[in-house]
């Protein structure tokens, strides 16, 4: 037996709030059929994500998009606050976002977690790159107030 062509259309499509709450369930059902393990015991990600991480913000920042890989660089960070050359790599990401304080700080941190040639070489080129001007001589005569 065949249907209609209107009863099949009112099968396939259900309404808007059928639809939202179809969308809700799935939401709901894929976060308890979540595979076990997402997140380690002490909270850290899976290696795997934090791989998929920092290829994508490598990728991201060979293609300029700062932002992006800034986001991502940050992420891994939670789980790797101690790694040097990723700590290099948000400086560089500031860097070319012009956040100059936030790179200075992010290549000291790196500088000093790390006796890799590049990233000290890093840190003493943006230290010379970005130096601060001396202070302007004051035009008030020392020993008056203003």
């Amino acid at each position: 037996m065949m249907a209609t062509e209107g009863a099949d259309s009112r099968l396939s499509r259900p309404s808007g709030s059928l639809r939202a709450g179809l969308v809700l369930l799935a939401v709901v059902l894929g976060a308890a059929l979540a595979p076990a393990g997402t997140l380690a015991a002490d909270g850290a990600r899976p290696r795997r994500l934090i791989d998929a991480d920092l290829r994508f913000a490598a990728e991201m920042a060979g293609q300029g998009l700062w932002r992006e890989a800034l986001f991502r660089w940050e992420r891994v960070l939670k789980d790797r606050p101690e790694d040097a050359r990723l700590l290099n790599n948000i400086a560089v990401a500031y860097e070319a976002l012009g956040d100059f304080a936030k790179a200075g700080d992010a290549y000291a941190r790196a500088a000093k977690l790390s006796g890799d040639k590049q990233v000290v070489s890093n840190w003493a080129l943006f230290k010379k790159t970005h130096e601060v001007a001396p202070a302007a001589p004051s035009s008030t005569p020392s020993g008056t107030n203003p």
